[in-house]
């Protein structure tokens, strides 16, 4: 099993670099997962909960694992100029994982339609479009290495209510930027929905520091942080 990740005898590569996008083993493999972890790579996570997660399952050192997290690109993801259409918008993924049951049954509590983008093929340029119709945001996941549509929601200005689920520790805080509720648990996330549609006063302040939050993420700065992390591994 371990063999397969040891390093090609005749690969010109001085470095590999394992970016490790998620606690894979979660899902399914796990020796496969841990057999990875442990090859003789460099290793890179894109959130500090994926970190600690590969560290523990593969009995690694103890925050050994350097952190660049996900970004967005300013130019598609900001708050756009459109009516707010919908009350709860989703990514609606049919991964059980994923959560989207539960975000369904919230919606139900909550007494509110929820509609998913999943399999619509808008276009990325599109999708600042498509967030800020939405009143509210929500992703209701197990699990996640970084959560890519939190983060795009919140450089929309678009209020997020999100499970505790690992990848959104890095920027999503309860009560200031966002909504975090326990994993599985639609009436959490019912009572938050209805907050936020309820409270305009904490959804214009959820708004306005998501804003601020998605700042600090921009591909620009992530990419220079990315290559710096390269560089590093290139001098040792």
């Amino acid at each position: 099993m371990e063999s397969q990740y040891e390093i090609p005898a005749k690969t010109k590569a001085t470095h590999i670099l394992y970016y490790i996008l998620h606690a894979g083993f979660l899902y399914k493999y796990p020796d496969t997962c841990r057999a990875s972890y442990q090859a003789d790579y460099h290793r890179l996570a894109n959130s500090s909960w994926t970190a600690r997660k590969v560290e523990e399952y593969a009995e690694l050192e103890a925050n050994s694992i350097p952190v660049v997290g996900g970004g967005i690109n300013p130019a598609h993801f900001y708050p756009a100029k459109v009516p707010k259409e919908i009350n709860v918008l989703t990514m609606g993924q049919p991964k059980d994982w994923k959560g989207h049951d539960t975000v369904k049954e919230a919606c139900q509590i909550a007494g509110v339609g929820c509609q998913s983008y999943y399999g619509m093929g808008i276009e990325q340029n599109k999708m600042a479009e498509e967030y800020s119709r939405a009143r509210v945001f929500v992703v209701g996941s197990w699990f996640e290495g970084w959560c890519q549509p939190a983060i795009e929601a919140m450089a929309c200005g678009v209020p997020l209510v999100t499970t505790d689920n690992g990848g959104i520790r890095d920027y999503a805080i309860h009560e200031s930027n966002a909504l975090v509720v326990p994993v599985k648990d639609p009436q959490a996330m019912a009572d938050a929905i209805r907050r936020l549609l309820d409270n305009e006063a904490l959804a214009k302040k959820l708004s306005e520091n998501a804003i601020l939050t998605a700042r600090r993420y921009l591909w620009s700065d992530v990419t220079k942080l990315f290559e710096s992390e390269v560089n590093k591994i290139c001098l040792n």
